[in-house]
């Protein structure tokens, strides 16, 4: 599950701290326009699922998520169901693939391929070590 750490302005790209790093502070005011982006008719087939993301270009790493409308703080941007993968399929997947590290448990770590946007969440630096804490 994908949730707004901060309020989340129409056309902002959504992203992700690093593994161990910390939540960078909130930088925009609180949203105070509630109308959604319009998209032109190029992005509409980027827009998947939750009805409030799509994907574009993204300066940061090739590819990103944005925001269609104001999205409050610790309020649910997407639910991003999981492909548990094998060796061979993280490999073919390489680019997008995760590895999540169980919490509080001795269970092994999964490599994962998030769906829907799932997969194109940029994090704020270029040292991307792709790692997630599953909660």
């Amino acid at each position: 599950m994908v949730h707004a750490a901060c309020d989340i302005h129409p056309a902002q790209e959504i992203v992700f701290p690093n593994a161990g790093e910390e939540w960078f502070e909130c930088q925009p005011p609180a949203c105070k326009d509630r109308s959604r982006l319009e998209l032109g008719e190029a992005d509409q087939l980027r827009h998947v699922g939750s009805g409030q993301v799509y994907w574009k270009s993204s300066q940061l790493h090739g590819a990103g998520v944005f925001a269609l409308q104001c999205l409050e703080k610790n309020s649910v941007v997407e639910i991003c169901p999981v492909l548990k993968l094998d060796p061979q399929s993280k490999k073919a997947v390489a680019d997008y693939a995760m590895n999540i590290e169980p919490h509080g448990s001795l269970a092994p770590a999964e490599d994962i391929l998030a769906l829907g946007c799932g997969a194109l969440y940029n994090h704020q630096s270029k040292t991307d070590p792709r790692t997630l804490k599953a909660p």
